[in-house]
C-alpha cells in the first residue's frame, strides 16, 4: 500500500488552517497531513486514509507513528526511521515535502 503522508500544500498556503483542513478531508487520495498552527504541530487524516489502514477511529490512528505502520525498509533500501526523520526534516525546512511512503 502507498499513502502521501505529507502532501504539497503549495496551492493553499494562502488559505487558513480550517480550508486546508476541509481540502485534506475531501481529498478522496488517503492523505495524513502534518501542519503548523501557530506553534503547535498538527496531525489530520482523511477517510480514504481510514479505509486503507482499516481503522475508522481517526484520533486512534493519529496515535501511531507513521514507522509502526511501515516495513523496517522502504523499496529505496533506507530504514523506514531514518527515511521518516529526513522526510519530515525536509517538511520542516522547506515548509512542504511531498514523498510516497510504503505502509505493511
Amino acid at each position: 500500500m502507498r499513502d502521501f503522508y505529507i502532501d504539497e500544500l503549495e496551492k493553499f498556503q494562502h488559505h487558513s488552517n480550517e480550508k486546508i483542513l476541509l481540502n485534506i478531508k475531501e481529498h478522496k487520495q488517503a492523505l495524513r497531513v502534518l501542519y503548523r498552527d501557530h506553534r503547535q504541530l498538527l496531525d489530520n487524516c482523511n477517510q480514504a486514509t481510514m479505509e486503507m489502514h482499516r481503522c475508522y477511529d481517526e484520533q486512534k490512528l493519529l496515535d501511531f507513528n507513521p514507522t509502526q505502520l511501515s516495513p523496517e525498509r522502504q523499496p529505496d533500501g533506507r530504514l523506514s526511521s531514518e527515511k521518516a526523520a529526513k522526510m519530515m526534516k525536509i517538511a520542516y525546512d522547506k515548509g512542504t515535502h511531498r514523498f510516497e511512503w510504503v505502509l505493511l
